[in-house]
């Protein structure tokens, strides 16, 4: 189970909802109340968190070339319903928080993880053939594609903004309601 790696390989601190716990807790704690949130302190690498639409696409391009620095399977990938996160060496992260979209999280800061409910590994922060962790690679590749991506998103939704405008949508300001006569009553009806 992911909870005996995060311990035995990676050595990592674990908490429930926010609380250190020792491994068999954390295993109680899970069974006991599945919705309970795991996490870790970020000691050893950077998280670098984006769009979970932007991190498909990144891994996407990953998987469909071949990096000097970057192996897909090298590369530690989270994702939840909103985000997705890449974990790199600690400190390589800083340069990344210069695009938009983009959030580093340091040491110190937390990890949200499986088997916490809707949080996902896509590429495990431990080697699947022995029990070893991985080494946190460099964020400078990552920078490139999350750099082209984005420039690409901006690019499209400046399009579909000014199409909306154009359109007649778009950043116009909403109509006001009209404003309804009533039928005067009986007593004060009005002649022509």
């Amino acid at each position: 189970m992911v909870i005996d790696a995060y311990v035995r390989v990676m050595d990592w601190r674990l908490l429930v909802d926010g609380i250190p716990c020792a491994k068999e807790e954390v295993f109680l704690a899970h069974k006991s109340r599945p919705v309970a949130v795991i996490s870790t302190v970020s000691e050893g690498f950077d998280e670098v968190r984006i769009p979970v639409e932007v991190g498909r696409q990144v891994l996407m391009r990953m998987e469909g070339s071949s990096y000097p620095n970057w192996d897909e399977n090298d590369v530690p990938a989270l994702r939840s319903q909103k985000t997705f996160s890449f974990l790199v060496r600690v400190g390589s992260a800083k340069a990344l928080t210069k695009l938009p979209e983009v959030q580093v999280v340091s040491e110190g800061g937390r990890l949200i993880l499986p088997p916490t409910e809707k949080v996902h590994w896509n590429v495990f922060p431990w080697r699947t053939d022995r029990p070893e962790p991985r080494t946190f690679p460099e964020s400078g590749d990552l920078m490139a594609e999350l750099a082209e991506i984005l420039r690409k998103r901006r690019a499209s939704r400046r399009r579909n903004s000014s199409r909306a405008v154009s359109a007649g949508g778009g950043s116009e300001e909403p109509s006001r309601p009209r404003r309804t006569t009533c039928a005067p009553s009986q007593g004060n009806a009005v002649t022509s």
